[in-house]
């Protein structure tokens, strides 16, 4: 999910984070931090922040790749400097929105053993389970529900983070490209490598918005195989 960040490592591996977040809290403008406060919007734009200023990711192109987003963060790959940076840059009027998710067209097939495929289904994080011996899922979705707090047009880019591009297919629709509907041919174990070459069982795709300004931190679709 985005909300939260997990450390990879022991015990204290989390330490550097809390610092790096605490700077960029610090670092926002009076008049953003308190629209940001108010919007309930600190906890997604400080979620883009660490994900856009993160060692690998030198450009918007790169935040939209798996490369921003990890399922755990490295606390090497931390750059509190451009954290700092990025933060101060943010101007009240021009601060990211958070992307809401709905789903349109759910997982449509009987799982095995009748069991659900529903984890949760949250504005930010979707996640289903694929217990169906179908071999093909299709899902549809929208972020149609986002509304930018600068009242900016949005444009939605939709992202395979996880999975087979050759068994994933992602087809937006719908105005900024606020729809998709989401194909996915079943993996055999291995075949999905997440950041660091780590072996997953996940399909995940995440879906970002954009201001004209500011990129947001992504809402989450995830299908575990």
């Amino acid at each position: 999910t985005p909300y939260m960040v997990i450390s990879q490592g022991s015990s204290g591996s989390d330490r550097a984070f809390l610092e790096a977040l605490a700077l960029t809290y610090a670092a926002f403008q009076p008049e953003t931090f308190e629209r940001l406060r108010d919007e309930g919007l600190l906890p997604a734009t400080a979620q883009m922040i660490l994900r856009r200023t993160r060692k690998g990711v030198p450009s918007e192109a790169a935040y939209l790749s798996p490369a921003a987003h990890p399922t755990a963060f490295d606390a090497e790959s931390l750059r509190p400097t451009a954290m700092v940076a990025l933060a101060q840059a943010i101007d009240p009027d021009k601060i990211p929105p958070m992307v809401q998710l709905d789903v349109l067209r759910d997982l449509e097939a009987t799982p095995a053993r009748n069991l659900s495929e529903q984890l949760f289904t949250t504005p930010g994080s979707v996640a289903r389970v694929w217990r169906s011996f179908a071999g093909q899922r299709r899902l549809e979705a929208s972020a149609e529900a986002t509304v930018d707090p600068n009242g900016h047009p949005l444009t939605f880019t939709w992202v395979l983070l996880r999975g087979d591009p050759d068994k994933v297919t992602i087809i937006p629709s719908g105005p900024g490209g606020a729809r998709a509907e989401i194909i996915a041919d079943w993996h055999e174990p291995g075949e999905i490598t997440g950041p660091g070459g780590i072996d997953t069982s996940r399909v995940e795709i995440g879906v970002i918005a954009h201001n004209g300004h500011h990129l947001s931190a992504p809402a989450i679709e995830s299908i575990a195989l």
